[in-house]
């Protein structure tokens, strides 16, 4: 789950006030609930302060994750709700790289040549040839055809996590600008996983 972070930008509820619960030293962290696990002080008080990055960096993680701080229904509840938890934070952060258990560039080259090999040799071979091949190289070409279903599947969940992120952001212009930069591995991933896939 993930909470919102100072460098997102609030745009219009910028200096918007929150009800929060704190310890009483200054820098305490900030609590949307006096009953929040991770407000451990029996002398916690009840304050009103103003939205942005500072009272956002003090904001309890758990809290901020959950986004307990806003009123239900409220525009700023609907746009914690699209920022944070699994929201717009978690797909800009999913499928910028390749997983541990993607394989490898060398893989992919092997299962593409093999998997054209093996239309060749349909359209050359009898099928005598066809049956004593198949039996010697199943286990190889189900391998390739796995690593290609892989690639494949990669692909296209790059593609969605890239369409979610614009769908999410849509009601949140003041949210693009800031997005621009944080979007470059993820459409670099995407591309990377269509030539793999193409190969």
């Amino acid at each position: 789950m993930y909470a919102l972070t100072p460098d997102v930008p609030l745009g219009p509820f910028e200096g918007v006030p929150v009800t929060v619960w704190s310890a009483q030293s200054k820098q305490a962290r900030l609590h949307a609930s006096s009953s929040c696990s991770f407000l451990r002080s029996a002398r916690a008080t009840r304050q009103q302060v103003r939205l942005d990055a500072s009272t956002v960096d003090r904001m309890c993680s758990q809290c901020g994750s959950y986004r307990s701080w806003a009123r239900p229904g409220t525009g700023l509840d609907i746009f914690l709700e699209a920022v944070s938890g699994l929201g717009l934070l978690y797909e800009l952060d999913s499928y910028t790289e390749a997983d541990e258990d993607s394989y490898s560039e060398d893989d992919v080259r092997r299962a593409a040549a093999l998997l054209r090999s093996k239309v060749h040799d349909h359209q050359c071979n009898t099928p005598e040839q066809e049956i004593e091949e198949d039996e010697e190289a199943e286990e190889e070409l189900s391998d390739a055809l796995n690593v290609r279903r892989t690639v494949l599947s990669e692909w296209r969940a790059a593609f969605i996590s890239l369409a979610r992120v614009h769908q999410i952001a849509e009601p949140f212009p003041w949210l693009k600008p800031w997005m621009r930069e944080r979007l470059i591995p993820k459409i670099d991933r995407m591309e990377n996983c269509r030539i793999r896939q193409s190969s």
